[in-house]
């Protein structure tokens, strides 16, 4: 009788050690070689290929998050649900739809199939925490090579499996302007209909496309009350607002939508190309007393088209002195509570991130005070300065030291804050003409550099972003103190600003450069935006 092979005699940890070194090919071939193997390694190949998956709007990837969620063991064990808002170009989805027998991607949304599938899933789903839209493929899939990704399920549905690594180079992928709102929508409805309350709600994009006005208008209508009741109960908020290009979008959606979101947490905020962004801001940073808006108020924002619209007869819109008999304008109650809502209390939240804005200083010192926060991050915010129109460089870069140090003397009496992360920061003045003036780049020095004289800094990643975490003997006002001093000491660089987290350096302040810095990221217009850093594996 032949001998068992040796690795059935190893200890369980050692088999699941020895298969974390092989590929996913390799895996599934050590999986199928017994029972026993099978049963050693399925806990640790269900946490790392079934916790967290991602998905297409395709009807092949939806029907596999569907077989998940009816498994019986492994429908547990899928805990975050991913929606893509990537499409196959039309030319490539044509080849794989005919080839997959499926209907073209328009046609399975616009009928609602796609809609009725997530519905189904999500009620299948028992440890559904939560639900996330974005327009990339994942990456840290470590176990096939540096550069392999996390790919939504079906992506490769099509294609010849000897030559899927020459074809996936060829079968191109894009986000549309409205994909993400669209996606964004179409989850949120689908969680409504399907009465599932996930934790926490997260859209991340590496594309220019964020959230449009109109995706929040998803607790509106027929479905509104069931979406309205899903946001209600969400603990976390992840949110990319904004177009590709630098524009005003009409915040009341937005509010209505944040107002909703009761028992908050945790709330990420990317202001993409978003010119709104300080208004915003500034009505969340405000107690919600001093948001309440009085008719005069509403008169005086209203455009003519809309205020039109609301008398109803066009003779008294005539007759109107829009501010001095503002008080015959009867604005209906549900109208209002819809287009100026008083800023939301968040009485549970703790963690607030925000990124990609555009806001006055006096706002970011409210932003973070408002609440007991436990943690913030600030990630390539322009803060403007309200007393600086005409300042000069030597003021400008004393900005956001001034403003650590208020936070600090605002920290001084308390000790929840814990953790701090802010980098990528530009300053300036409050001006409009953004094109003639110069900002200053914010380096901050070394904690373990020198105490005393200006640090001149070459332009690195290590130089833009500091941190907190909180530890024994160290207060976090002292860490805001200390980090205000170090960013004083530091050689800061003059910018141009294209835009928020977009800027180059002022041609009469080049940044000296050597040959030991060809490789670093160093370059002044990058845009990725903040987004989350876990593997698909989690």
């Amino acid at each position: 009788m032949s001998q068992p092979p040796l690795i059935l005699s190893l200890p369980p940890e050692m088999i699941i050690q020895v298969s974390r070194h092989l590929t996913t090919v390799e895996l599934g071939h050590l999986r199928g070689t017994c029972k026993h193997i099978e049963q050693i390694l399925f806990d640790s190949f269900a946490k790392e290929f079934f916790v967290k998956r991602q998905f297409m709007l395709q009807q092949h990837s939806l029907q596999a998050l569907l077989d998940i969620a009816s498994h019986p063991t492994l429908s547990r064990y899928l805990k975050y649900v991913i929606v893509s808002a990537e499409r196959v170009n039309k030319s490539d989805s044509q080849r794989v739809l005919l080839l997959a027998g499926e209907p073209d991607a328009e046609t399975f949304l616009w009928s609602g199939q796609a809609r009725d599938m997530l519905v189904e899933a999500f009620t299948k789903l028992p440890n559904l925490i939560t639900v996330g839209v974005r327009d990339y493929s994942g990456p840290n899939r470590s176990r096939d090579g540096p550069k392999a990704r996390w790919r939504s399920y079906g992506w490769s549905v099509g294609l010849d499996p000897s030559s899927l690594h020459e074809e996936s180079r060829s079968l191109s992928f894009h986000n549309t302007p409205d994909a993400v709102s669209m996606t964004f929508s179409l989850v949120l409805t689908a969680l409504g209909m399907a009465r599932v309350h996930p934790e926490g709600v997260e859209v991340f994009i590496n594309a220019a496309h964020g959230l449009k006005e109109s995706a929040f208008n998803v607790i509106n209508g027929r479905t509104g009350p069931a979406v309205r009741e899903i946001v209600g109960t969400l603990k976390g908020l992840f949110l990319n607002i904004g177009s590709t290009y630098l524009v005003h979008i009409d915040l009341a959606p937005i509010k209505s939508f944040l107002v909703a979101a009761k028992k908050l947490e945790a709330l990420r905020l990317n202001m993409v190309n978003c010119s709104s962004s300080d208004p915003l801001l500034t009505w969340l940073a405000k107690p919600a007393s001093e948001t309440e808006i009085s008719t005069r108020d509403v008169v005086a924002d209203l455009d003519d088209n809309t205020l039109r619209r609301i008398v109803g007869d066009e003779e008294r819109f005539h007759e109107i002195d829009r501010l001095d008999q503002f008080d015959q304008v009867h604005f209906p109650p549900e109208w209002l509570r819809q287009n100026y809502p008083p800023s939301p209390e968040f009485a549970n939240l703790q963690k607030l991130d925000i990124g990609f804005a555009r806001l006055a200083s006096s706002t970011l010192l409210k932003l973070l005070t408002k609440w007991r926060i436990r943690e913030f991050s600030l990630w390539k915010l322009c803060v403007l300065h309200e007393d600086t129109a005409h300042a000069g460089f030597e003021v400008v870069k004393q900005i956001f030291p001034t403003i650590l140090k208020q936070l600090a003397k605002a920290f001084a009496s308390t000790s929840h804050v814990r953790t701090i992360m802010i980098g990528d920061i530009v300053v300036g003045p409050m001006r409009e003409d953004r094109s003639e003036q110069r900002f200053v780049f914010v380096q901050c020095a070394p904690e373990s550099g020198p105490t005393d004289g200006v640090v001149p800094l070459l332009p690195h990643k290590s130089n833009f972003k500091i941190e907190y975490r909180m530890r024994t003997g160290r207060t976090v006002s002292e860490w805001l103190e200390d980090a205000a001093e170090r960013i004083a000491r530091v050689e800061q660089i003059k910018v141009h600003l294209l835009g928020p987290g977009r800027y180059t350096v002022a041609p009469d302040r080049e940044p000296r450069h050597t040959e030991s810095d060809d490789d670093d990221e160093s370059n002044f217009d990058g845009v990725d935006l903040m987004e989350d850093d876990e593997d698909m594996s989690d």
